[in-house]
């Protein structure tokens, strides 16, 4: 398998790189049976947060921030979730869908490239966490607890996805040594089969030198007994 890595490398294959794991919610952060009812209250993550740690599509905390080359932000999953509604629409009428530039939801600038940003991530947990929840804001405790709650939802599909990478990578690994395999074995039949052939033509051209040197021999000898019979 570490051969098929190497062949890939060498051959300029683009691996998929893991996402990054987005960082660990606070041990316990799940509220309690009895505080669950003041957990209900309806927030403004606006109001708490600053604007750019704001997703522009769910109007939410950014959880697995994924930053925009317009410079905007964006949640991944919300990202992601116009791919799927275009694809969706696509398929329900008929037609493939072939994914294309998109337009960032913010600002409306064409968006050429997204890339996963964790610092932006870590800093957004560490403010929330920071955040003084000792007066009782129910609005404050309901964004915590639904930060905390999408955060090991992102967490956890970010795992799988990394797994299911991992595990089709080494599948592809897997056949490339296999076909790797195949042709060196192939190779060598060719490399025995022109031996074999060579050899054969080899004994043919002795066993032939062979039989002439020994049919002169006879004939000379035959030559003889008829020259001693007629003296």
């Amino acid at each position: 398998r570490d051969i098929a890595k190497v062949i890939k490398h060498a051959d300029g294959e683009s691996r998929g790189s893991a996402l990054p794991l987005p960082p660990t919610p606070p041990i316990g952060y799940e509220p309690s049976p009895s505080t669950m009812h003041q957990l209900t209250e309806e927030y403004n993550a606006s109001e708490m947060m600053p604007s750019n740690f704001i997703c522009p599509q769910c109007k939410d905390v950014l959880v697995g921030a994924l930053a925009l080359d317009c410079g905007c932000n964006i949640c991944t999953l919300c990202w992601e979730e116009g791919d799927f509604l275009c694809s969706e629409i696509a398929d329900g009428e008929g037609y493939d869908w072939i994914k294309r530039d998109r337009d960032c939801t913010n600002c409306t600038r064409t968006v050429r490239s997204t890339i996963p940003c964790l610092a932006l991530d870590v800093a957004i947990c560490q403010i929330i966490e920071k955040l003084d929840a000792s007066r009782q804001n129910s609005k404050i405790q309901s964004m915590k607890s639904a930060y905390y709650s999408r955060l090991e939802g992102w967490r956890q599909t970010v795992l799988a996805r990394n797994d299911a990478a991992a595990e089709k990578e080494a599948m592809e690994d897997d056949q490339l040594l296999a076909r790797l395999i195949q042709e060196e074995e192939e190779l060598l039949w060719r490399k025995e089969g022109k031996q074999n052939k060579s050899f054969s033509g080899g004994l043919f051209l002795v066993l032939g030198q062979a039989a002439v040197a020994f049919l002169a021999g006879t004939l000379s000898s035959f030559a003889l007994h008829s020259i001693v019979g007629r003296r």
